[in-house]
């Protein structure tokens, strides 16, 4: 059975607007809980963080139907898989799928057994870091030489996009636009 393909127009969606919401928003959420909020909102931005991180996390390790792969000229594998995954090992990623929006025996109430501070400052630097290396292999219908426009198939749109997702962690850019 052959391996199935996005049309390159859902590649177009994804480049343009998912993965620099994304990015946006786990970087808008890890910058707000960087402030006291009170529990509740402490609590819906601790899951919001989680949920695009595990979402990142999983583009970037290929377990979505549309992932990393897909952008790039070469296989594409990220640096935090396998023995070496560091921050983004098996322990943290584990903590993501278990901990939030999800029901399972394995959930806890030991609050060192949570996400917690030092988590998402390891879990943030690494995707930071993969992003990085992930743009720097982006596929050429993706990118024109200079950078200022993004191609996706025989679309060409403006250089927002590439800006957008190139410069969107790290900066303040309002996630009420989505």
């Amino acid at each position: 059975m052959a391996k199935w393909h996005p049309e390159e127009s859902l590649l177009q969606d994804y480049w343009t607007e998912h993965l620099p919401y994304e990015f946006s928003m786990l970087e808008l959420t890890y910058d707000y809980l960087k402030l006291d909020h009170g529990d509740t909102i402490n609590n819906a931005l601790i899951e919001s963080f989680s949920i695009h991180a595990r979402n990142l996390i999983e583009f970037f390790r290929d377990k979505q139907d549309v992932h990393a792969s897909h952008f790039t000229a070469a296989p594409y594998s990220p640096k935090f898989v396998g023995a070496n995954s560091g921050a983004l090992g098996d322990t943290r990623y584990k903590k993501l799928i278990q901990q939030v929006a999800h029901m399972t025996k394995d959930r806890t109430i030991d609050d060192e057994k949570k996400i917690g501070g030092d988590d998402r400052d390891k879990i943030i630097g690494a995707l930071r870091k993969e992003k990085d290396r992930f743009l720097s292999r982006i596929d050429e219908r993706f990118v024109l030489p200079d950078q200022d426009s993004v191609r996706v198939g025989s679309t060409l749109s403006t250089s927002s996009a590439f800006s957008a997702l190139s410069l969107s962690m790290g900066e303040n850019s309002d996630p009420s636009r989505r």
